[in-house]
């Protein structure tokens, strides 16, 4: 092969080589969208600048938001070598509050970076909203009364009325006194994006929880709904949470489910009652104050287990029905003990027999 001919081959190679090292290049001007704390119902736009630092066009193939408060807008999805465009990110807080972190994904033709991850993260403040979702009173003993509070904070100046506070679950009483407070809170500028603390007039109620004794002894969970007149989040719920201990017990423990009941047919669930510290106590009686429900209590060893059935009978018109199973006892820590029953009666369906 002739020295001009090496040469020529040569500089075909490093040509073809120069072409395959050319390709787009993503980078965004920030990693992410810290947005601070913004109130429910805001509004709010944030751009960041996406460049194609290579040397090849960049395409970007999609768009994608972790999060449904958050919307990726992008005109142009092809960028030139060395140019650049603008991704808005959207923020919108009506149906959505507490802290966020989400991510908006942009998949692109760069072989290094063929998805480029940006984070959106904050904090979003209901106009009004449960200082804490959770109260837990950790272990008790069974046959006593105890206390929590927590508050119902309302932050803007709009009227707010509380409707209601309610559990199903008849070892729960709930009280609201109203209460109005000035406290420190952060603030952030929308334009320069500087924080600083202000003083804001905190209005709502302070809501009182009583678990009450007679609430069986075992893993306590029951639900409070608690409901306001705000156009977009009326229902917040609050969970509570206990382990109560106890000599009498009960199992299946919680709530109980008879299901779905036809007009004119029956379903029936039971549960064990044990009574465990040998000092001859009884199941003096089991009610349930309702003409659907009827009890048959079995006791299986004398003066420590009975067996409580429970027979429902569909009746026309009854619909959901919650109602409760009052037990009691001789047991002086435990003289009354409740549990929630419940059913759906429903119409017949032809041609069927039975739940």
């Amino acid at each position: 092969m002739t020295r001009t001919a090496i040469l020529v081959l040569l500089l075909c190679l490093g040509a073809v080589q120069l072409q395959a090292q050319k390709a787009p290049k993503i980078r965004a001007s920030e990693t992410g969208w810290e947005f601070g704390i913004r109130t429910q119902g805001d509004k709010e736009i944030k751009s960041i600048t996406i460049y194609n630092d290579g040397d090849e066009l960049l395409k970007i193939h999609d768009i994608k938001v972790t999060c449904g408060c958050v919307k990726a807008e992008m005109k142009q999805r092809e960028i030139e070598p060395g140019k650049s465009t603008e991704l808005e990110l959207v923020l919108t807080t009506y149906n959505t509050v507490g802290s966020i972190q989400k991510h908006c994904y942009l998949y692109n033709n760069d072989p290094k970076m063929p998805q480029l991850v940006l984070t959106v993260r904050g904090e979003i403040r209901g106009d009004w909203e449960l200082e804490k979702t959770q109260l837990n009173f950790g272990s008790c003993e069974a046959g006593m009364t105890y206390e929590q509070t927590v508050r119902v904070l309302h932050r803007r100046g709009e009227k707010l009325e509380l409707r209601s506070y309610e559990s199903v679950d008849p070892n729960l009483e709930i009280s609201a006194t109203p209460f109005s407070e000035t406290v420190k809170e952060e603030q952030v500028d929308e334009i320069s994006g500087a924080k600083r603390m202000v003083d804001t007039v905190v209005k709502g109620w302070i809501l009182k929880v009583k678990l009450l004794d007679s609430a069986p002894a075992g893993p306590f969970a029951a639900a409070v709904a608690v409901k306001s007149s705000h156009r977009l989040t009326p229902l917040q719920n609050l969970m509570v949470y206990a382990k109560l201990e106890g000599p009498v017990t009960i199992q299946p423990l919680g709530k109980m489910h008879m299901g779905r009941v036809f007009e004119g047919a029956q379903a029936r669930r039971s549960l064990k009652i044990n009574i465990d510290d040998g000092n001859g106590y009884m199941v003096t009686g089991v009610t349930v104050d309702c003409p659907a429900v009827e009890v048959r209590i079995t006791e299986v060893d004398p003066g420590r287990t009975w067996d409580v059935e429970f027979v429902v009978t569909g009746r026309k018109g009854d619909g959901n029905m919650n109602e409760t199973a009052v037990i009691n006892t001789s047991h002086p820590l435990q003289p009354v003990i409740k549990i929630p029953i419940d059913w759906v009666c429903r119409p017949p369906v032809p041609g069927r027999q039975g739940p």
